[in-house]
């Protein structure tokens, strides 16, 4: 059974597909879905903490003013962009980013890559949602 299987027959069974109940499902070691987790219950505590440092680090922001033609706004950035690096990806204040070349140019190409990721995501939902609108015009 493919996760996409298992996931599709957790939703038609429930009703609704919520992370909860995936995990519900998932905790009998038998279960298709179970070798996606972490079931050690201290190492799933450590990666939890991680992921809420993530969250922490990517919540703080900073006001900078911007002027799009001769107008100023001010728009929030985070202070601490995750920069990839020779050493894996690391967060690094934003005026050191500033300051080197290097990490801008390497921001830079991940926002590039980033928004490629999210362009092919929501060109292939929009052909989707084309289609069936046609389908439904007709």
């Amino acid at each position: 059974m493919t996760t996409r299987d298992a996931l599709d027959r957790i939703y038609r069974e429930r009703g609704r597909l919520i992370p909860e109940e995936v995990v519900v499902e998932a905790r009998p070691a038998t279960h298709p879905l179970h070798v996606h987790f972490t079931w050690d219950d201290g190492e799933a505590a450590d990666l939890w903490r991680q992921e809420e440092a993530r969250h922490l680090i990517r919540s703080v922001k900073l006001p900078t003013t911007i002027v799009e033609n001769g107008v100023p706004r001010i728009v929030h950035v985070r202070a601490f962009p995750n920069v990839p690096t020779e050493d894996g990806d690391s967060y690094v204040p934003l005026d050191v980013v500033m300051e080197r070349q290097d990490l801008q140019e390497m921001l830079m190409s991940e926002i590039r890559r980033e928004i490629g990721t999210l362009r092919r995501k929501y060109e292939a939902h929009l052909a989707v949602f084309r289609a069936v609108l046609r389908e439904e015009a007709a």
